[in-house]
Formats: C-alpha cells, structure tokens, sequence
C-alpha cells in the first residue's frame, strides 16, 4: 500500500476516534482509495449530521461502530467486496447490480423487502 495513502488514512481514522469515538468498520477487501474516500465522508457526515454526539450522549462510555451496510446491495458502494452481498448473490448477480442499479431479475432477498 502506498505510504500516503496509509498515513492518510490512519490520519482519519485517528481523528473520527478522538472526536467521535467511531470506527468505520469495512471489509478488509475493500480498496485502500476506497477506503479512503468513505473515511472521508463518514466523518464529514458525522461533523455534519452530528450522529456520534447523540449516540455519545445515550451512551458515554461506548464504542460508536459504523457499518455501511443498508442491505440496499444496488446502491452499495463497496459491494464487490462485502460478505453480505457474496453470501446472498452469485457472481453474476454482483455484477448485474454493478451495472444496472438494479436488483437481478428473481434476485432480491427476502430480507430487503
């Protein structure tokens, strides 16, 4: 990984733990770019929308995890390399939503209904 980018993203990653006690959690597959640029917008939208301050005043001593997953897979924008959407959908199927921003014909799970 180029040095850069990894010191970047430890940067942010540092920075949304002592301003909001959250962690981004992604697949490991996912991208070092890709990484990066979703750190970058989940801490601007925990700047923005305030999310973290509110779960921290619920919960003071708590870990604030942040999952992007809607179960959405279409609009996913790390769905080559999420787990749920592998255990869910064929190969085939990744590649249709890629595509298409559609759920494969027949291919919509139970769940996201």
């Amino acid at each position: 990984m180029d040095k850069n980018l990894e010191k970047e993203m430890r940067k942010i990653e540092d920075q949304m733990w002592r301003e909001f006690r959250a962690v981004l959690q992604l697949p490991d597959a996912v991208p070092p770019e890709v990484r990066l640029r979703l750190l970058h917008e989940t801490y601007e939208d925990e700047v923005r929308d305030g999310h973290s301050a509110e779960f921290h005043r619920l919960f003071p001593d708590a870990v604030n995890l942040i999952i992007p997953c809607s179960r959405r897979c279409p609009e996913c924008r790390i769905l080559p390399w999420c787990d749920y959407a592998r255990e869910q959908f064929s190969p085939d199927d990744i590649l249709w939503m890629q595509a298409t921003g559609n759920y494969p014909p027949g291919g919509r799970p139970e769940s996201v209904h």
